[in-house]
């Protein structure tokens, strides 16, 4: 009877090391694809798709797969990368979607989203961004790429402001929600490494215009109800000869609709608590006369500043909409007379803000 349960013993270890042994086979034969890039092409409804994996069999981060391919949608290209790898493709890993500016602004992104939605096995947390050029140029760089430069570049970005407005959730949400318009970071290469330059604004799916990258905060501060941001205040607002940052600036703004028709009247009210520094750690004599006012009209400019650019392209990024609609009645509603509405809208910010420390 003991031999007998000794041999049952070693069978059982032997077949949980066969079965650990399958699973790792399995896992090996796996590649988990970490980007997916797409370009536009001289034919219509025809895309070039660029997939990105690391090579499992090397086990290490900098060795990667890259390949190119022309087709309809991500489907088929998934499909024809099957063929041409020895292993099996898994998106569950995908950690980012690149996406050229000339295909957002000349087609707009609704095919190719859709198409990756109804990917049964596709995460909604996918980071999804516009490149400033060929987006199959992040398959040619050199770095770490299963969680790449750009990719911890965002994560940054997002810690700092605390917004994830570049997942592709988001980015379907605000397109699909009447009232507001999506927004994605842009990025950039240069002497090949990725940067961010700026935010791509768009109308529905199309993208329509860019915000420079030192305006990304004041779209946080328009879009969320309590943000915490730094904001850069010029010298030329200063009595002094070196811009300041107010930093870990705590912002909460109330939207407030004065009028709807004929032409929306409407009061976005921010208050701004934070310290006042110097990102060069010099005080200068002038320094002490720095005035709460001065801050607040610096501030102010720059948010409407920003709100005539959405204006002037028709993009309601900050989702004014959204605030009108709630004034009118379904019937009223029509999200294209909107537009027209929107830039011709009386929108006004008005800024009070706190000095958390003094000179």
């Amino acid at each position: 009877m003991k031999r007998r349960l000794q041999w049952a013993v070693v069978l059982l270890s032997f077949s949980l090391i066969l079965s650990s042994c399958q699973m790792k086979r399995i896992i090996n034969d796996n590649g988990f694809i970490q980007t997916i890039t797409v370009d536009k092409t001289d034919q219509p409804d025809i895309y070039r798709f660029g997939i990105m994996f690391p090579d499992p069999e090397k086990g290490s981060t900098k060795n990667r797969i890259s390949l190119l391919y022309e087709s309809e949608n991500l489907p088929i290209a998934l499909s024809h990368f099957q063929f041409k790898t020895r292993y099996s493709l898994v998106v569950g890993q995908l950690r980012n979607v690149i996406i050229s500016r000339e295909l957002a602004e000349e087609v707009g992104l609704n095919k190719l989203i859709q198409a990756l939605l109804y990917h049964p096995k596709f995460p909604l947390t996918t980071r999804i961004m516009i490149h400033d050029g060929k987006a199959s140029e992040y398959l040619k760089l050199s770095e770490d790429l299963t969680d790449y430069h750009l990719a911890n570049l965002i994560l940054k970005l997002q810690d700092e402001y605390r917004t994830g407005t570049n997942t592709l959730f988001n980015f379907v949400r605000n397109e699909l929600e009447p009232g507001i318009d999506p927004i994605l970071l842009q990025s950039t290469i240069n002497e090949g490494s990725a940067n961010i330059n700026g935010v791509r604004l768009f109308k529905k799916d199309k993208s329509v215009g860019r915000l420079e990258e030192h305006e990304f905060p004041y779209i946080l501060m328009f879009r969320n109800p309590k943000v915490t941001v730094s904001l850069d205040i010029p010298k030329e607002y200063l009595p002094t000869d070196q811009n300041f940052i107010v930093d870990n600036a705590i912002v909460k703004r109330h939207i407030r609709v004065q009028r709807v028709k004929p032409i929306p009247k409407v009061d976005i009210h921010f208050t701004i608590f934070g310290p006042l520094v110097s990102p060069i750690n010099e005080l200068t004599a002038n320094s002490n006369n720095i005035t709460e006012a001065m801050i607040e009209k610096a501030i102010e400019q720059d948010l409407n500043h920003v709100v005539d650019k959405l204006q002037s392209l028709q993009a309601d990024s900050i989702g004014i909409g959204t605030f009108v609609r709630n004034k009118m009645s379904f019937e009223e509603w029509d999200e294209e007379e909107w537009r027209e509405m929107f830039q011709k809208a009386d929108i006004r910010c008005h800024v009070r803000f706190t000095l958390e420390n003094k000179l």
